[in-house]
This record gives C-alpha cells, structure tokens and sequence, in this order.
C-alpha cells in the first residue's frame, strides 16, 4: 500500500507466519542491555567544588531494580575524602535506550585533611552517610552506557548540623 515504518525487531521475532513459525530473527540481538546480570562504572565529577572519581559494580536484580556498590575519592586544597557507599538503583523504564533512574544508598565518608595547610592535631574523621540521587542512562551500544548522575548527600556528622554535598558525575558502564 505504500505505507513504510519502522518496526523494533524484538517485536518483529514474534511475529507469528502463516506457517505457524515465528519470523527468523535471533531476537536475543535486540534489547540485549535488558539482559544485564553485571554492570561495572567508571566516573569523573564534582562533589561540590572537589575533582573526584569514582567505580561502581552493580548486580541487577531484576529489570527495574539494582543493587550498587561505589567507592569515590576526592582530593580538595584542604582534604581528601574518601566515599563508599551501597544503594538500590530503580530504573523506571527500563527498556528504554535513554533510561532514568533514581537511587536510595548509604555509607561512609572519611574525611583527612591535608597536613600542610592544617595543624598538625587534626585528625582523620569518618561519618556515616546518606545518600538520595537521580541519573540517566543512554545506551550506545548492546553492552556499554553513559551515565550521568546527581546525588544529595548528607554526612551524620556529630556536630549540630548535618553537612550537605552536592555530587555531579559522568561516567561509563559495561555489563555482561
């Protein structure tokens, strides 16, 4: 009839002949990154005016939900920080090829202050860590993503307040 379109060949496979057969198409090419068990990160960012990397390895439990493990170095002019933290992961489409999704964690920060621009007393502290973040993901090809995420973080410090960082970071996963 003239009419031309674009079909996705996931749905394609399904599609049942006349022969009863299904269309001769090895659906497991299409969608592969829905077939994910691990994911392992890399990523470059800010955590509110510090440089800092970070790695990730993730264990997909099901389509929407993972369960994260990161660890994350910044190093500012007047400390290092070390960040390592656990969270679940909710893709909300998942089956999208630009995917958002939002994040829930905890864990630690353990903050050393450079020892050349503090006095000598100052010690290292470590302050238990909660972690609220939002990113997207876009799939370039069947086993690697860009991510781009951003994380509320509040440190349980035992001063009066809590302390608030800002996390923005960019990065790349591949799974298998």
């Amino acid at each position: 009839r003239g009419v031309e379109g674009w079909i996705p060949g996931s749905a394609l496979a399904k599609t049942i002949l006349q022969d009863n057969k299904t269309f001769p198409i090895d659906d497991k090419d299409f969608d592969a990154f829905q077939q994910r068990l691990f994911e392992v990160s890399v990523f470059a960012g800010r955590i509110d005016n510090t440089n800092a990397l970070s790695a990730n390895a993730a264990w997909i439990i099901t389509p929407n939900i993972a369960a994260e493990a990161s660890l994350t170095q910044a190093l500012g002019e007047f400390s290092e920080n070390r960040l390592w933290l656990v969270r679940l992961q909710h893709a909300a489409f998942p089956d999208w090829r630009l995917s958002p999704y939002f994040t829930l964690g905890a864990g630690q920060i353990q903050t050393t202050p450079t020892a050349t621009l503090v006095q000598s007393g100052a010690e290292t502290r470590t302050n238990d860590l909660l972690e609220v973040g939002v990113g997207v993901r876009y799939y370039l090809i069947q086993q690697f993503s860009v991510r781009l995420e951003y994380k509320r973080l509040t440190a349980l410090t035992e001063r009066d307040a809590f302390e608030e960082l800002n996390q923005w970071q960019l990065g790349f996963s591949v799974f298998f």
